[in-house]
């Protein structure tokens, strides 16, 4: 434990500690904070006024806590480093934040982040998440005595309630990146719901992008699942989901003729079942499209696989070779590979 420049107070019902610089190395985490103000507050019941001559601080702090910027040093934020080593050297999990508030009660979580970045390690490669704006609520085991990251992180993102933020997400072994506005996120028993202003789907290979704009997404949650991991939400959403889309738009960056997109797109997927309807725009074309098949997700490759196995076009046509080509004609790049009937989205 190192601490620079600190002022503490301990007694029976509080813990007050701000200063400059505080680190904390306990097993295989280590914490930094920097420029902050740590207020605990110990729960007085009716029958038990005077206090209780042995605090105890861990279980005090996690029923009643506030992080912000010392106001001693004029500081409206904090900044906050967490590290966790994995089971081996080459799994490791970082969050660096800016905080304005960061307040745990006795079941709930609640916060406002002007700025977070999560960077977890492992053989597979590096894979990040920034995000602005963050102004979120979650809730908390009561139970919970002693610090438990795990427990408390998953238990946040099993019941979750966050504001208008915006989040940037970069795979290095798949080279793909996301960049997404959301206007609300919840998470409650069991279903993630979600409205996003837009979102850009990234190939560090070539220079297509694919661009996705006012998405409403309705999809499963299981409770062991990570909501930082990309591929544990689409594992998720593949088993249900109703999935809202404005518009899909595909630029490889090359004419104006290669660029397309498709509008008024409605999903739904249930136990490895798909079904979308959707308005395909190519070359000045406009068909609505309605086709289904069979969803899947291959973790280790971070690949979602439609086979297509039926569709219907307008005036009564059904032909899957025919979708298949409007649909190659205006999708197909480095991320979405179509072949047949078989559509290919790296993730």
């Amino acid at each position: 434990m190192d601490v620079d420049t600190a002022k503490f107070v301990l007694d029976e019902n509080q813990l007050n500690f701000a200063g400059k610089a505080f680190n904390f190395t306990d097993n295989n985490s280590f914490n930094r904070l920097f420029n902050f103000r740590i207020y605990c507050q110990r729960e007085i019941s009716a029958d038990n006024s005077q206090g209780d001559p042995k605090p105890e601080i861990q279980k005090n702090c996690l029923n009643f806590m506030t992080l912000n910027g010392n106001a001693e040093d004029n500081k409206e934020f904090a900044s906050l480093q967490y590290d966790l080593d994995g089971a081996d050297e080459n799994q490791k999990t970082q969050f660096v934040a800016t905080v304005k508030t960061f307040d745990f009660r006795k079941k709930q979580i609640s916060a406002n982040i002007p700025v977070f970045k999560s960077t977890s390690k492992s053989v597979s490669g590096l894979y990040s998440i920034n995000a602005t704006g963050l102004l979120f609520t979650c809730s908390k085991d009561e139970g919970i005595q002693t610090l438990d990251a795990t427990r408390l992180i998953n238990g946040c993102l099993n019941d979750l309630s966050a504001n208008a933020f915006k989040a940037n997400l970069d795979d290095s072994k798949q080279k793909t990146g996301f960049d997404l506005d959301f206007n609300n996120l919840t998470v409650k028993n069991k279903v993630l719901s979600t409205s996003v202003n837009s979102v850009a789907i990234r190939d560090a290979n070539s220079s297509s992008t694919i661009n996705i704009r006012n998405l409403n997404l309705k999809c499963r949650k299981e409770i062991g699942s990570n909501l930082l991991e990309v591929s544990n939400v689409i594992r998720d959403c593949i088993s249900y989901s109703e999935i809202g889309i404005g518009e899909v738009a595909s630029n490889n960056n090359l004419t104006a003729q290669d660029q397309s997109s498709n509008k008024n797109i409605f999903i739904t997927t249930n136990a490895g079942s798909i079904s979308v309807q959707a308005e395909v725009t190519f070359l000045g074309i406009t068909k609505k499209v309605t086709v289904s098949g069979t969803i899947s997700y291959d973790e280790k490759s971070k690949k979602i696989m439609l086979v297509i196995t039926d569709s219907r076009l307008p005036l009564g046509i059904n032909s899957v070779k025919l979708v298949m080509y409007f649909l190659k004609k205006s999708l197909a790049s480095k991320v979405i590979q179509i072949d047949n009937n078989l559509i290919t989205v790296s993730i």
